[in-house]
Formats: structure tokens, sequence, C-alpha cells
């Protein structure tokens, strides 16, 4: 019987195949990154020289790996960023407009790349924890009551506020994702069931976005300054409530996005340690080809907590994987749930059994 003509076979070829590619490959978490956290774009000071431009786009870089915005205080970090000019792989200076009133003002900024392996690397030798960087994408609904105590979502063409808010979320590596605002939104979640914690649709109002999770704001004015209260909904932990204020409305949103990055930041802790800490057993199921097993192996590969992928058997449709990690298995479960190719399938209580994971068509 041909290779082609059976499945068992077809599968079994590829396991031995990708054993040999991925059985001894060790990762390096830089390599499996989203590219932005290792990029930054800061607004131009022109008090300072060169180097400093680019050691604060460093350090912008710094806050968005570590989660943390004293990391920029870190003595153990003071050599990496004095050196911040030796880790530059590429830097411009560009104009951009930004909402400013009725015609917005132009800045100038410093866009700048470094080098990922050599930044991760510095890292691990001063064994800095790092904000893993597998993270949940967070939809915001978001409320404001005006002065005149009218209520409306933070309507879709509200281009200040939204700046505001993606700005902010970026500089932290959050992923952030606004609401359209349309129709089909203000029938499921409005202001008035905001600001009267009947929050039982938004979960129902998230899906359309597919995020893998949600935050709920509800902003008013409070004397001379903006008040916003954030809910931040967690099926571990519960409903985790917070405040941000400012004497305007941007600086208070911009102030909740950063207490939003600290708290999922401080959930999702891993070292920066390229040492193997656990092995953990992996059964994939729903194969139907070759190719489809090598997204999965893919999809394992770029974790960045994982550093190495072993192919222990194949069966008729599925293909047992041993993973050699740096971090927990928790983290490992989280990692799956947010990767787009594979879905959680069954998880025994006992550390040693396998983990189930089907992998998507």
């Amino acid at each position: 019987m041909s290779l082609n003509q059976n499945p068992r076979t077809v599968l079994m070829f590829t396991a031995m195949l990708c054993t040999a590619l991925f059985g001894i490959f060790t990762v390096i978490p830089a390599l499996a990154a989203n590219e932005r956290l290792f990029g930054a774009e800061v607004v131009v000071d022109p008090d300072s020289d060169q180097a400093g431009q680019i050691r604060a786009a460093l350090d912008a870089v710094l806050i968005k790996l570590t989660g943390q915005t004293s990391s920029v205080t870190d003595p153990r970090l003071s050599k990496l960023r004095d050196e911040a000019q030796t880790h530059l792989m590429s830097f411009s200076y560009q104009e951009r407009l930004v909402p400013d009133g009725a015609y917005g003002k132009r800045q100038r900024v410093l866009r700048a790349q470094f080098n990922q392996r050599q930044v991760i690397e510095e890292l691990q030798r001063q064994s800095i924890e790092l904000w893993s960087l597998e993270r949940p994408e967070v939809l915001l609904w978001l409320a404001i009551e005006d002065q005149q105590g009218q209520r409306d979502m933070l309507a879709g063409d509200d281009r200040q506020h939204r700046f505001a808010l993606e700005q902010a979320a970026r500089e932290r590596g959050l992923p952030l994702v606004l609401p359209v605002q349309d129709q089909t939104d203000y029938s499921l979640l409005d202001a008035d069931s905001i600001w009267g914690g009947f929050y039982e649709n938004a979960e129902l109002a998230s899906q359309r976005y597919a995020a893998d999770r949600y935050a709920i704001a509800a902003a008013s004015r409070r004397g001379d300054n903006w008040q916003v209260r954030w809910r931040l909904p967690d099926d571990a932990t519960g409903l985790e409530t917070f405040q941000s204020i400012g004497p305007e409305l941007s600086a208070a949103l911009v102030a909740g996005i950063n207490s939003l990055a600290d708290r999922i930041a401080a959930l999702n802790r891993v070292s920066s340690s390229t040492e193997i800490s656990r092995t953990v057993r992996v059964m994939l199921r729903n194969i139907q080809s070759p190719a489809q097993y090598a997204v999965a192996a893919r999809a394992f590969d770029a974790m960045s907590q994982v550093k190495q992928v072993t192919v222990v058997q194949a069966e008729a449709d599925a293909i047992e994987i041993r993973l050699a990690l740096s971090a927990s298995r928790d983290w490992l479960l989280q990692a799956i749930r947010l990767a787009d190719e594979l879905s959680m399938a069954s998880v025994q209580p006992n550390g040693s059994e396998l983990i189930y994971v089907d992998v998507l068509p």
C-alpha cells in the first residue's frame, strides 16, 4: 500500500520526520515572540540627544517585555540600557498626526527595533522575570457619562479617546480590542446596563469579537477629575475591580490601561531562564494530514516557554508529543487556549496524565 493511501502510515512518517526536525530543537523565547514587543515608538524629546532617545525606546521595550514600569530603574538592567545602541537593529524619525481638537497635532517620533536575541539573552543573564509573550487579547467595553449626566458607549468615531486607549495599550504590550459600537453592539450592551452593574450580556456581546477576555469600564466627571471604574471578570479569581483618575478623560483612561496591564502581567509572569524545568505529554487529536500536524507543531514551537518538541508516537488520527518547558503546566494550558490553531479538549487533574488537544481544521 502506498504512503498516500494509508493515513496511519502517513502520520507515522510525519512523526519520524518531525522527530528529526523538532526533537532536539531548542527555542529561544524572543524568536517566537510578536516582533512588535521588541520595537517602540517614542515621542522625541528635543532636549535629548540621539543616544538618549534610543535609550528611551529601549526602556519602552523593557516595560513591554517585563510588564513592569519599574524595570527602567532596575539596577540589573543598567548595563543593557547604557548599551542600548549596540542592540539596535533599525531606527527612523517620522512625523505622525495625533487627535487633538478639530485638526489634530503633529508629533515627531523615533521608531526603533531592537535585536530580540540579544535583549532576551541579557534578561536571562540577569534572571529577570518576564510577562509571558503569550498574551490574552482584551476587549474593552467603555461607558462615558458626560458633565450633563448623559451616558453613552465610547463612540466608534471618538478618535481622541480611542487613540489614547490604543496608544497606551501598545506602549504596555497589551493586545487591546475596542468594539465598533454599531447597532449590534448597542442592542446587546448599553451604557445604562454598565452603570447599573448588569453585565449579564457582556459575555454574549463579546463573542462576535473572539477576544480572549473582556473588561468593562464606566467613566464620569467627579469634581476636578475624571474617575473610571474598571471591572475585569475572571473565571478563576472572580470579578476584580479598580479605579483610575485623571484631570482629563484621556489621562484617566491611560492610567486605567496601565493598571489593567499590571494586573494581567502579574497573572502571567514567567522566568526568562533557558533551563528546562518540566516535561509535559500532549496528545494531538483530530489530525487528518501531515500538513495539519505541521500546523500544530509550529504552534507549539512558537510558544515562548517551550524549549523542545519531541514526537513520542503516532496513532490513526493522533500524535503524542512531549514538550520540555521552562514554565509551569498551567502556563502551557493558558498558551494552548490562546493558540488559534489549537483547542483544549481535556485536562486530567493528575499532572502526569496526558493533555488532550484538538488540532483545528
